[in-house]
């Protein structure tokens, strides 16, 4: 971690653009608009730039706040990158060719993937990225005001499954919570936010993908699976699955969760969720992804069978 240069990175520049990673979650739009509004605070020019798409139920009403395209008499002007909750270039998008010569700060909790920025803070033990622009707020000797708290808060607990993933050793993180609630965060709002936009589709959808559910290797290892079709028949795309992974990770005996998306023809994403013995950012990096001890994942081609397979003996390699 590299606080007094990410400091120094943000007094020295006056004009910034802030992008994340594309398919971007709770956790990178919530850093992205927070470091934006902070930024503009302390008298800076910033802008927010993201690809999407904005599928998550959660973040959809986000959307608005986010330009696509970075207008060239902005780049002429030399401005400072900052590249929030991304662990390689490649997800930042189409984006990273206008960008890549620019001085860039990256600011993550992520430590597997390709090296890239030329400040780096990142810090894989805290468990949002979010809780990274507070340190940077704070450092500044400034709090967060409330709209910013609650910001902050909602990216902590879509990143943290709203504190399922927390263990013994997240006192640090607790307190940073207590400090985002006296700043005028409200837990129930966040929650509201993250859980209650559900549709029925999106209610049926759930129990068709668990009804797919199949248990392997003495019951460690539970694979399911999401479809082209399902997305055409469910009437929009629906990529926040957090419950269904809550629910299959609470049968007795789930060591890894393996959730396989269409996203073309031949083209699949895969996510790997684990209870807490088995590190699937290994498993993910073994093939091509990388991400969280407990939350990672990768892209794949071929059908549903083939990638299966090539997990499960990745998954065997481990147990």
């Amino acid at each position: 971690m590299a606080l007094p240069e990410a400091i120094r990175f943000l007094k020295i520049n006056d004009l910034f653009i802030i992008l994340g990673h594309i398919e971007p979650d709770g956790d990178c739009i919530a850093s992205q608009l927070v470091l934006t509004r902070f930024l503009k605070r302390i008298k800076k020019q910033a802008y927010c730039y993201s690809l999407g798409p904005f599928d998550r139920p959660e973040i959809t009403k986000f959307e608005s706040f986010f330009r696509k395209n970075i207008p060239e008499h902005i780049l002429k002007k030399h401005p400072a990158v900052i590249v929030m909750d991304c662990s390689t270039s490649e997800r930042i998008g189409k984006i990273y060719a206008q960008i890549k010569d620019l001085p860039i700060l990256l600011i993550d909790h992520h430590v597997l993937g390709h090296r890239f920025g030329e400040v780096r803070l990142v810090n894989s033990e805290v468990p949002s990225t979010t809780l990274l622009v507070l340190k940077i707020i704070e450092s500044f000797n400034y709090k967060p005001i409330r709209s910013e708290a609650q910001l902050l808060l909602f990216g902590l607990c879509t990143d943290s499954g709203y504190f399922r993933h927390f263990t013994n050793h997240s006192e640090n993180a607790f307190r940073d919570v207590a400090k985002l609630v006296s700043a005028g965060a409200n837990p129930k709002k966040v929650y509201n936010m993250i859980y209650g936009n559900s549709t029925l589709m999106q209610r049926k959808l759930l129990s068709k993908l668990l009804s797919r559910a199949e248990s392997l290797v003495q019951g460690k290892i539970i694979f399911t699976h999401y479809t082209l079709k399902d997305k055409r028949e469910s009437g929009n795309i629906f990529r926040s699955f957090d419950e269904m992974y809550r629910l299959l990770q609470a049968i007795a005996g789930t060591e890894v969760i393996v959730f396989i998306q269409q996203e073309a023809e031949y083209l699949y994403s895969v996510s790997l969720r684990s209870q807490n013995r088995v590190d699937v950012s290994k498993i993910a990096q073994s093939l091509g992804g990388g991400g969280h001890k407990l939350a990672s994942g990768f892209s794949a081609s071929g059908t549903i069978e083939e990638i299966k397979n090539a997990v499960l003996r990745a998954i065997k390699r481990v147990l």
